[in-house]
């Protein structure tokens, strides 16, 4: 009986190390067929940066794949033979011309010439369709004649680094391994029902830091995080051995209350969990998902953060878990944060939130993206700019790191506090309860009032 146990566990473990040398797919067959995945076109998977020309040079470590203008098929294809033991493949750039230039006729054609030139990629190698691989456009913009573009480099630049040796580690059969595979199975098959993982945001950032002990993690549960949520449990319990996760805080943005009964700092629908107890934690996150799934644009992080240093005061390291594409409603609180915010932006392809920056240098905390750590945030307090993730920030007039693109969007500006009014003062905790609604109602502000007489 034993033997058997021991025989599949280390099925298990094969299993694992399997899992962890592979990747996800980062673009899907209907995305390279140019059609639109909700309102999302395929471009949209891409940082995109315009350029007056591509120069044709020797790039060290990178390969170039020439298309021809307006053409997919690989002219050199043979150039492209790697060897994965020795070389990793870090960036992915599509070389493109904006001409002609016909507004929505060339970001059709644009599209779908896009679609074509991956699948003929992916033809030669489909291990480059992958989650890890960072993808680009280059777009050319210095071209006004027919014969200017199509005497212009178009195609794709492959670029690689030299790959780490991975260390042979022998797997602990023991009954607690046992214990540990079988909740990361449950936690995969979770992810798995929440439509896949998103990206290795987490698995990324955690790996670079194992020097992160009795970690505090306080996590954004509303409905777009759940996967990426669930990757960080998931990471816990495949290094349960080193892993210095020890508290969870999960929020969900007050479950389900209505956004007019949500007061700046009692907001609710937030959890706790001890990390060390993987079980309890998996039916925590499920519970908080019953409860609420947010909904709206904005959240609140900052009641979060607040609420886990009062449940677990005895930490080394606060970590947020934050989702990129939404706005923190409770900034203003930020000041009662009184040590430094370790964030994990999520979903980030299309750029940094600035809110986040914002919050990272008031903490005097650090930012981490799947590919970089911007870890000297206090000194930027002192800086009028600053570049993050090839993306330009300054400061305005009061002191918010704004984009330095006018064109990008600011739709977090309301929630900032510009005329820096003193936050609220909590309640004390034995006196309230989360779901209750705030009373009496000079408590909400005359909008609140408004809006909450015209939904009863």
């Amino acid at each position: 009986m034993f033997r058997g146990i021991v025989w599949v566990a280390l099925l298990l473990a094969v299993s694992v190390s399997a899992q962890t040398d592979t990747c996800s797919r980062r673009f899907t067959d209907k995305l390279l067929s140019g059609k639109r995945n909700g309102t999302a076109h395929l471009h949209d998977s891409f940082f995109v940066k315009e350029i007056k020309t591509f120069s044709i040079k020797k790039i060290p470590m990178a390969v170039i794949l020439e298309n021809g203008f307006g053409q997919s098929k690989l002219k050199n294809p043979h150039l492209w033979k790697p060897d994965y033991n020795k070389i990793e493949v870090t960036n992915v750039e599509m070389i493109f011309s904006k001409y002609p230039n016909k507004g929505k006729d060339w970001d059709a054609g644009f599209n779908k010439l896009l679609g074509e030139r991956l699948k003929a990629l992916f033809d030669l190698d489909p291990r480059l369709n992958c989650q890890r691989i960072k993808y680009s456009i280059l777009v050319q913009t210095a071209f006004n004649c027919d014969s200017m573009a199509r005497a212009a480099f178009h195609g794709i630049v492959i670029k690689y680094k030299r790959a780490k040796k991975k260390p042979i580690v022998k797997p602990v059969i023991n009954k607690d391994s046992l214990q540990k595979i079988s909740y990361h199975k449950q936690v995969e098959q979770f992810i798995k029902d929440q439509g896949g993982l998103q990206d290795s945001t987490a698995f990324k950032v955690f790996d670079r830091h194992p020097e992160w002990k009795k970690s505090l993690i306080v996590m954004d549960w509303t409905s777009s995080m759940y996967p990426y949520g669930a990757s960080v449990v998931l990471w816990h319990a495949l290094h349960h051995n080193s892993s210095g996760i020890k508290f969870y805080t999960f929020f969900n943005d007050g479950d389900n209350k209505p956004e007019y009964a949500k007061v700046m700092g009692y907001t609710g629908g937030i959890y706790h969990a001890e990390a060390d107890d993987l079980d309890e934690v998996i039916k925590l996150f499920r519970l908080v998902m019953r409860k609420g799934t947010g909904g709206d644009i904005a959240e609140n992080d900052i009641e979060a953060l607040i609420e886990a240093q009062k449940e677990y005061p005895n930490f080394n390291q606060l970590i947020l878990i934050a989702d990129n594409s939404a706005c923190v409603r409770d900034f203003k609180l930020s000041d009662s944060i009184k040590v430094p915010v370790k964030i994990i932006l999520c979903g980030t392809s299309r750029g940094i939130n600035p809110m986040f920056l914002n919050l990272a240098a008031k903490t005097r905390g650090s930012l981490h993206t799947i590919e970089e750590d911007i870890l000297l945030m206090a000194d930027s307090m002192n800086q009028d700019h600053i570049v993050i993730g090839g993306w330009d920030f300054s400061k305005n007039m009061d002191g918010i790191y704004v984009p330095t693109d006018p064109k990008r969007e600011m739709e977090c500006m309301q929630y900032y506090d510009f005329n820096r009014e003193q936050p609220q003062k909590q309640v004390p905790k034995d006196k309230k309860k989360q779901n209750d609604l705030p009373k009496p109602d000079e408590k909400l502000s005359a909008w609140q009032r408004l809006l909450k007489k015209l939904r009863l």
